[in-house]
């Protein structure tokens, strides 16, 4: 029997037929993510022991970190930051953003973390006084086992007012919604998924998500919440990991690569504890190198704690340390300032730096009693003398802000270049015992 001759049409149609019952044509994203590790570099063999047994089972894994990867740490802190980039690049990171505390030191030491990481940095809202992007690039594309990944990198526009002044003058940071605006339709031409990777807070990553901002995936840094698993926003999955290098996150999503959106997903973070989870040796060796003459310096007693010390309690102690180095009538520490606590017990030089790990000096500033704020004004003994000026003991983070944290201080505060880190280790030696 003569068979009926196919046509083009007719085997055009049984393809599409065909495409039909096979249903859209789907791949995994498995994307790895950390925010906030502030120096914590004795996190990082155990996450990069995680991530490299995820890539010893798949082949879709993307990691990525959301900023303020510096600042927190003694190592960090001696070393200006520099070395952290090389060790999150030896642990495996894909890609990382910008973070405030980038510009802890200044716009410029950015340059070095771009040489010292192996990935690339991106951030499309941050330039120099000149224009020039401080990042390696606004965004990128990652090809992950078939799926082209955008990741557009983005810092709060709020980071002056976290930011030292010195160093960071002229730095432009233009609004997050904006950037995006301008540069989602370009990016979306070029990928499958479209990933905001954000330094601004998990709030604000919520609201963004609800702006309809044109990507699929928010992953965010900055405020170090604790989420317990990913959610999703208006359509968009939003997501972080706490920080300091506690948390792996782990988001699997699956993309529909014809209509280039995700289709399902599942997210929650891995908790990190480094005794009982494979550690990257490799790694682990670059960390004992560089803790090792840190460790010298920081490794000592200084005092010993007869409870525990929580961040309110500490602020006070500085405050008091504040007043009696510079023999000023009251002091002021700012609570953010203050990045560790004090377990009872043993306290070490270490731990001072990791609470006090910014290179803030003291400061004495003039205050008119009328003007003094509230907590301020609570450490007087007596009434508060509204004609008087009193003389406060701060720090110059305070002062380059000084608007905005005492209002109505005099100007010219006298700066005596003594770190607050030394101030805080030499009090503690002279007065051990810690109430």
């Amino acid at each position: 029997m003569r068979l009926p001759r196919r046509t083009p049409a007719f085997l055009a149609l049984a393809a599409l037929a065909a495409s039909c019952a096979a249903g859209p044509r789907e791949a995994t994203v498995l994307l790895l993510h950390t925010n906030d590790i502030h120096g914590h570099i004795e996190m990082l063999p155990t996450l990069a022991g995680l991530a490299k047994a995820e890539r010893a089972k798949r082949r879709d894994v993307l990691w990525l970190d959301a900023g303020d990867a510096i600042s927190g740490t003694p190592v960090s802190t001696r070393f200006q930051g520099t070395p952290i980039f090389t060790v999150t690049g030896l642990a495996g990171v894909d890609a990382g953003c910008l973070g405030n505390h980038e510009f802890d030191h200044g716009w410029k030491r950015i340059a070095l973390f771009r040489e010292a990481s192996r990935y690339p940095i991106l951030c499309a809202n941050a330039r120099s006084p000149e224009g020039e992007l401080l990042a390696d690039a606004e965004w990128m594309v990652f090809p992950v086992d078939g799926v082209r990944v955008g990741v557009i990198g983005l810092v709060t526009e709020d980071t002056p007012e976290y930011a030292v002044k010195k160093g960071n003058e002229g730095v432009r940071f233009e609004a997050v919604k904006d950037a995006l605006r301008r540069l989602v339709p370009a990016v979306r031409k070029e990928c499958d998924l479209l990933v905001a990777l954000t330094h601004q807070g998990h709030e604000e990553d919520v609201a963004l998500a609800r702006s309809d901002p044109g990507v699929d995936v928010i992953v965010g840094g900055h405020c170090h919440t604790d989420l317990p698993g990913a959610i999703e926003v208006g359509g968009v999955v939003v997501t972080t990991a706490y920080c300091y290098g506690e948390r792996l996150g782990r988001l699997e999503l699956t993309v529909d690569l014809e209509r280039k959106r995700v289709v399902r997903w599942e997210g929650r973070p891995v908790v990190v504890d480094p005794p009982k989870q494979p550690r990257d040796a490799e790694v682990a060796r670059l960390v004992a190198e560089l803790e090792a003459p840190v460790s010298a310096i920081v490794d000592r007693p200084a005092g010993m704690a007869q409870r525990d010390l929580d961040k309110n309690a500490i602020c006070r102690l500085a405050e008091r340390v504040f007043r009696e180095a510079l023999k000023t009538d009251l002091g002021f520490m700012n609570r953010g300032g203050v990045r560790a606590v004090f377990p009872k017990g043993q306290v070490t030089v270490r731990q001072v730096w990791n609470a006090f790990p910014f290179d803030d000096t003291l400061v004495t500033v003039r205050v008119k009693g009328s003007r003094l704020p509230a907590g301020v004004a609570a450490q007087l003994q007596g009434p508060v003398d509204a004609e008087r000026v009193y003389t406060v003991a701060t720090n110059s983070w305070i002062v380059d802000h000084l608007e905005r944290e005492i209002p109505g201080a005099e100007a010219k505060p006298a700066d005596s270049g003594i770190l607050m880190r030394d101030a805080m280790v030499d009090w503690i030696r002279r007065n051990p015992d810690l109430r």
